[in-house]
């Protein structure tokens, strides 16, 4: 028999015992003792599409399909809110809690202070001049700690921050754990369009991307990375996020809308350090293919390049198909 690209099996003797060995590995455990070796060219031919994109071609009968529980689904076309990319950590907020502290501490000093003043200057008929002049040095002093205060709060993180009403009931959160703090920085040399509409924030060990608010323009870049971000308050009950944890994030931006297929979870798989997935050709016949894993949503991923709506993918087995 000539050599091909696609491989097949040269002895029918040779492919009934290794399909029989297919069957038996892969029924249930107790089941194998039972097991009927499948006919000749169960599992039929597999080779490389011509090219250089790793793609493979892999046939499989019917009835192997069945033993192997191969499932396929069709790809629906979805719509995504343009999103830019970006790295980032969970921060540790303990300084920006010291800072709203002394902010209010010197809000509390600085009322007291004119208080103070007013009172005396009511009494000037009665109070010297040696207490009054005291008494406005005093309100003067702690009006300009009371604004260098908010001045370090603002540079430090951010007037979109400083000056919010909630802040703190925002910081109450984080105290309680009920929501954690993450900086996102987009890739360096890229800008960050405003305004920003919210991110979803991806753990590396979480599979789903969890919603998060976007506080702010973070008011200086990255000291490592050189690079701009935002502060993102996300539900650190749904992400489980603890100060120093890595994170991934996507931030959303107005735009025209992102077009593309939702790939389930289940139907990738990792080879040679790359993401793969098994499309169905015909009743019998499976190509691998690259794809980009750009956009997490819910059900898996937003791939806005390869596959196409209509393309009927394998989303029970694809592993198998692999091995």
């Amino acid at each position: 028999m000539k050599r091909r690209n696609n491989r097949s099996l040269s002895h029918a003797g040779f492919a009934a015992l290794a399909g029989g060995l297919l069957v038996i590995a892969n029924l249930p455990t107790g089941a194998a003792d039972t097991a009927v070796a499948p006919p000749a060219q169960t599992v039929a031919e597999s080779g490389p599409v011509p090219g250089d994109t790793g793609e493979t071609k892999v046939t499989v009968t019917g009835e192997m399909q069945k033993r192997l529980a191969l499932h396929v689904t069709p790809l629906a076309a979805v719509n995504l809110q343009p999103e830019i990319r970006a790295f980032g950590r969970v921060l540790d907020t303990a300084s920006l809690h010291t800072q709203f502290s002394e902010l209010q501490s010197a809000e509390v000093s600085a009322r007291l202070s004119r208080q103070e003043m007013e009172r005396l200057r009511k009494l000037e008929d009665t109070t010297s001049a040696r207490l009054l002049q005291a008494a406005e040095a005093g309100a003067r002093r702690d009006d300009l700690a009371l604004q260098t205060a908010r001045n370090q709060l603002r540079l430090t993180w951010g007037g979109a921050i400083a000056e919010r009403r909630d802040l703190q009931d925002l910081l109450q959160s984080l105290i309680s754990n009920q929501a954690a703090w993450v900086r996102l920085d987009v890739p360096a040399g890229e800008s960050l369009p405003a305004p920003q509409a919210g991110a979803r924030i991806l753990p590396f060990d979480a599979g789903k991307p969890v919603a998060g608010e976007v506080l702010g323009i973070a008011p200086g870049v990255d000291a490592r990375t050189q690079s701009v971000g935002v502060f993102v308050r996300v539900s650190a009950e749904a992400a489980g996020l603890l100060p120093g944890a890595a994170v991934t994030g996507y931030v959303a931006i107005n735009g025209e809308p992102l077009t593309g297929v939702v790939i389930p979870r289940s139907a990738t798989v990792r080879y040679n350090g790359r993401t793969w997935v098994y499309l169905q050709l015909d009743a019998g016949t499976f190509v691998r293919r690259n794809v980009e894993l750009d956009h997490p949503v819910d059900a898996g991923w937003c791939v806005a390049r390869g596959p196409a709506a209509g393309d009927r993918i394998v989303d029970n087995g694809a592993q198998v198909l692999l091995s």
